[in-house]
């Protein structure tokens, strides 16, 4: 019988990929976790990028639920524009680089974007310009 964990999970190395932060908050420590501080809540709308044989496929989709369950980490997310529910899994063990999906934050993106552009434009000055 599987025992479901709600608390922390530990990797074979000894540090923590998944921490249970509050009721509807984890911290999920791997790099294709593309948020501040590789926090993700529950309800919250995310980007899933998703790598395959074609290049990468992207939605837009709201994280419904994580849990872990034999060293397994889950995420039920359902896509903002079909509302198919789907679940996404990755073993907290495993120390490769490579992954099939990635989940990013809009903030963090903006983020990232700013730093990479000064020349970003306020929202006055978008509401003036003509596409």
């Amino acid at each position: 019988m599987n025992k479901v964990t709600e608390n922390i999970s530990v990797d074979n190395i000894g540090t923590n990929r998944l921490q249970y932060l509050a009721k509807d908050e984890v911290m999920l420590d791997f790099p294709f976790i593309l948020c501040h501080e590789k926090r993700l809540r529950i309800g919250y709308p995310y980007l899933k990028i998703e790598n395959c044989l074609a290049g990468a496929h992207i939605q837009a989709v709201r994280l419904l639920k994580v849990w872990d369950e034999d060293n397994i980490v889950y995420l039920k997310i359902q896509d903002l524009v079909t509302s198919k529910v789907d679940t996404l899994s990755y073993n907290l063990k495993y120390i490769g680089g490579f992954w099939l999906w990635s989940l990013a934050s809009l903030d963090y993106i903006l983020s990232i974007a700013g730093k990479k552009n000064n020349n970003i434009l306020n929202d006055e000055e978008l509401l003036e310009f003509d596409f």
